[in-house]
């Protein structure tokens, strides 16, 4: 446990090193932004034309975070790094049974490390993936 808590603390503090510099991100801030200033959660919008391309869950809890702590590059990123641990929480989870310790090897690789310190949606979509892949092997066991 103390592995995933020195990861957990690593990870939270470097989120705010950097300024944001990939235009996904700065794109996603902002279409977070304009929902948490103007209080329009329903259709994400950016440059006031509707931004339908992406789903709506993670500007969402970007907004409500950047309503709560202002904005900011820890507001970006935050969420990033919770779905990253989360899917190490299914993986262990999921391997727990084996004695496989998948969440440490998932955590120690680059991509997912990287992956976290941006504020996009790849790692909530591969958690979700993760979490539909484990339910769907539990639907198995349980028959």
């Amino acid at each position: 446990m103390g592995k995933i808590a020195l990861i957990t603390i690593a990870l939270l503090v470097t989120i705010s090193i950097y300024p944001i510099l990939d235009m996904d991100e700065a794109w996603y801030s902002s279409v977070s932004l304009r929902m948490a200033k103007s209080g329009d959660w329903l259709v994400p919008n950016f440059n006031g034309e509707p931004f339908p391309t992406k789903p709506p869950l993670w500007f969402w809890l970007t907004g409500v975070t950047f309503k709560l702590f202002g904005p900011s590059e820890w507001g970006a990123r935050i969420w990033s790094v919770i779905f990253t641990l989360l899917t190490a929480y299914v993986l262990y989870i999921w391997y727990e049974r084996r004695k496989v310790e998948s969440h440490l090897i998932y955590l120690s690789c680059l991509m997912p490390i990287l992956v976290s310190s941006v504020g996009r949606m790849d790692s909530s979509m591969v958690f979700f993936l993760t979490l539909a892949f484990f339910l769907g092997q539990r639907e198995r066991w349980l028959w």
